[in-house]
């Protein structure tokens, strides 16, 4: 089976939550979580390395205590800024650069992943890949997805339901959020598309609480109240 390298970004500091991908996490952290749910893909040669790109002393010091298949990329300050376009950071990651010194052997094709996705798992990314390299052509990327199950509007308008007659929430199907969890792709396509998103995506459906991405205080406390549960503490 052909390899794929991980790439994890992750910046020093966070709008809403301070230093979140650092701070204690269960007895863990989140980087640290991520990395260790990852290992297990490099240990069975589904990945080929992980690499780590970050603006973060503290980042870059725990990465250099793992093993050398997990590596530290140090990311200009100008990639890191919130005024940058995310689609510039993409395509600057995928072009690889830095990284490809750092890592030389950066595979054609990665998976994105998120730390902030505590509760999805070694398996979901394994599961995750291998539909990847079973692809046909009428996909070009796998992206994590999960329910959306609420009344949306868009300009005023509703989007996922009509005003009369009225439906039950639970009825309401075919509306997704992509979660940012993780993507399978090419680097070639991100660098081209400035985006993990492709014109021929691949749904990869997450249960709402496997896919809760931490954006806001409560959330991370809520992820790991959870990440504790299923560890049976």
């Amino acid at each position: 089976m052909k390899s794929l390298t991980a790439l994890i970004a992750v910046k020093k500091e966070s709008t809403r939550v301070p230093n979140k991908n650092f701070r204690p996490f269960a007895d863990t952290t989140l980087l640290d979580l991520k990395l260790d749910q990852l290992l297990p893909l490099v240990g069975d040669g589904t990945l080929n390395g992980i690499v780590v790109s970050t603006d973060s002393e503290e980042a870059l010091e725990r990465v250099s205590k793992r093993p050398g298949c997990v590596v530290g990329h140090k990311r200009p300050d100008e990639f890191c800024s919130n005024t940058i376009p995310m689609s510039m950071v993409y395509s600057y990651l995928a072009k690889s650069g830095g990284i490809t010194y750092s890592f030389p052997m950066m595979s054609r094709d990665i998976i994105w992943v998120q730390v902030t996705n505590p509760l999805v798992d070694t398996g979901v990314y394994r599961a995750a890949i291998q539909t990847y390299l079973a692809f046909d052509k009428a996909y070009d990327c796998v992206l994590s997805m999960s329910p959306v199950q609420e009344y949306l509007f868009h300009k005023g308008k509703p989007l996922n339901f009509k005003r009369s007659p009225w439906g039950r929430s639970q009825d309401l199907t075919d509306v997704y959020a992509f979660n940012l969890a993780f993507s399978v792709l090419s680097r070639a396509n991100m660098e081209k598309w400035g985006s993990l998103v492709g014109k021929g995506p691949y749904f990869y459906h997450l249960d709402r609480l496997t896919g809760w991405d931490i954006d806001w205080p409560e959330d991370f406390d809520f992820c790991e109240m959870m990440y504790k549960r299923r560890q049976g503490g």
